[in-house]
């Protein structure tokens, strides 16, 4: 059986960069072949014959379906909103490029995190019981010692400075006696107020047996990263003419050129965004996202399980949400080497749901896309690769170990009891057979025919190769660009560094909690599995695990 479009569900939307020029070429110094990675001139690169099947209503967008028996892939271009033609030309080519702003490192959180200043309370509370703890040895230790030394000199006939010795010592230890009640009190009141912060702050409650702890995300943009480097190193480069009359007044034309070009480029863009407004086409979100588009970035590390399945699922669907279709692109920097069919599958539709949203997915791989890596990696609109990554093994794995006959050679029953033909075909403990070997077979094949059609699906260019790179073999990146796994040889910094002027280049990453008492229970909560899992090999418990995958690709 082969699968098709309408099996897999792949509806793809793809954006026209020529059209809106939110892929803008890259700097002179880049080559050809990057240039048309970022802007696309047309769709013949991915082997697309659009027919025009539905035209929507001025101001709207015209759809064009590619009509493959097994492949659907939609094209939404929006059309001209009827005005002048060079004044339209002009619309749809600016691009605004803000100064480079003072780069702070702030995060932003998808939840609200200002609570004036209420999270360093706790802070403050720790602080004040670990000195008052401090204080507390520190008197227990001097009290005793007088105390002792008191009652010394009382015996030797010493009787006024071993009494006053005595009196100090004493006082320091009723002292002490009070910092340690205060201390106590500290660590109480910063335990509660820790908690009453992390509730305020939207922090989940402990799960409930079986609960996932819910993900929080935050936001970073990248553009001006390096602008707090560039300035401390001109802060510790020695300026060898910084003293000369002529470089000073250089440096202050230099300054009023560039600040002229910025006030000619804003007020070039008050100008467009005062058109806009006029027509009446665009809301404000759409304006403020046309002349300045997001590029999302997220780092994808996989395992064998893909563990961070649901931190993808919530970047994706945080996404999907948000961006707007041809203007917005999504930068995915993969890395894996395979896994799990199934999960590496749900991966992959996670991705194809950003492609279904109209929004380019641009794909980056700097050291492995191997197996379900690049079933994954294959869904991209674009695929960018470092020259020496690992790219391919399109093919499917499974291992078993047998101990039938040794069980049978030592006279060990293992009874193992199945309701359904082919319920077990090959397994740890019974007696392997030439028909459950051919029934496993059977089934790895299929899983690997439809590894192969999913790839084909997701880059048509593939469709008539399909069959020589869905060998299970890997290759270098520069190898697998010949064969088409691959369109561009680049590092996905390289890409970035290409798009930093046309997009705001925003980073969605997990927020991790760094402190606090939630966090505490969180850890005994995962104690609690600990113990379990020992329970269930004591035969104590019957706790249920994730079962190990039949097959990996």
């Amino acid at each position: 059986m082969r699968y098709g479009a309408e099996q897999f569900g792949y509806t793809f939307v793809t954006t026209n960069d020529n059209e809106q020029q939110q892929g803008a070429e890259l700097s002179s110094t880049t080559t050809t072949e990057t240039s048309k990675l970022v802007n696309p001139s047309s769709t013949a690169d991915l082997n697309i014959n659009p027919t025009i099947v539905e035209s929507a209503a001025a101001g709207g967008t015209t759809t064009s379906v590619d009509n493959t028996d097994d492949y659907q892939l939609m094209s939404t271009t929006p059309t001209a909103v009827p005005s002048d033609e060079e004044d339209e030309e002009q619309q749809q080519h600016f691009l605004y490029n803000p100064p480079p702003a003072k780069h702070d490192n702030n995060e932003w959180s998808t939840n609200k995190e200002d609570n004036g200043g209420a999270e360093q309370i706790p802070a403050v509370l720790s602080a004040f019981g670990a000195c008052c703890c401090c204080i507390t040895a520190a008197f227990v230790l001097a009290g005793g010692v007088l105390v002792a030394y008191g009652s010394y000199q009382n015996n030797r006939q010493e009787k006024e400075d071993g009494d006053r010795n005595q009196l100090i010592g004493s006082i320091l230890l009723v002292v002490s006696a009070s910092t340690c009640l205060l201390g106590w009190c500290s660590c109480c009141f910063s335990c509660v107020s820790t908690a009453v912060v992390d509730v305020a702050a939207g922090a989940p409650l402990p799960p409930a047996s079986g609960d996932q702890k819910r993900i929080k995300l935050k936001f970073r943009r990248l553009n001006d990263e390096f602008q707090g480097a560039q300035d401390a190193l001109n802060h510790v480069h020695f300026d060898v003419a910084g003293d000369m009359k002529e470089i000073q007044t250089a440096k202050k034309k230099e300054r009023k050129n560039k600040e002229q070009e910025e006030k000619q480029q804003k007020k070039l863009l008050e100008q467009h965004i005062q058109t806009d407004l006029k027509r009446g086409a665009l809301s404000v979100s759409d304006i403020r996202r046309k002349y300045r588009p997001i590029a999302f970035y997220i780092k994808f590390d996989g395992d064998l399980l893909v563990s961070t399945l649901d931190l993808l699922t919530k970047q994706v669907s945080t996404i999907v949400n948000v961006g707007k279709a041809n203007i917005d692109q999504v930068i995915v920097v993969l890395s894996s080497p395979g896994g799990s069919v199934s999960s590496y599958g749900l991966a992959s539709s996670q991705l194809v749901r950003i492609r279904k949203a109209g929004i380019k997915l641009v794909i980056c791989v700097d050291t492995v896309a191997a197996s379900g890596g690049y079933m994954m990696a294959s869904v991209g609109d674009v695929v960018c690769a470092a020259p020496f990554a690992m790219i391919g093994s399109i093919g499917v794995v499974t291992q078993i170990p047998n101990f039938h006959r040794f069980l049978d050679k030592n006279s060990i029953d293992a009874f193992l009891f199945t309701a359904g033909k082919y319920k077990r075909t090959v397994d740890v403990i019974g007696e392997v057979t030439d028909e459950g070997k051919e029934k496993l077979q059977e089934e790895l094949d299929d899983i690997h025919r439809a590894f192969k059609d999913h790839v084909a699906l997701a880059r048509p260019k593939l469709k008539d190769a399909i069959e020589d790179v869905g060998t299970g073999e890997y290759w270098l990146a520069v190898q697998a660009k010949e064969l088409g796994l691959v369109d561009v040889i680049m590092t996905s910094d390289e890409y970035l560094e290409s798009i930093r002027l046309q997009y705001d280049i925003i980073e969605i990453a997990e927020k991790k909690k760094k402190s606090g008492i939630l966090s505490t229970l969180h850890q005994l909560d995962g104690m609690k599995g600990v113990m379990g899992l020992f329970s269930s090999w004591t035969g104590q418990g019957g706790q249920q695990h994730q079962p190990m995958p039949m097959a990996v690709v």
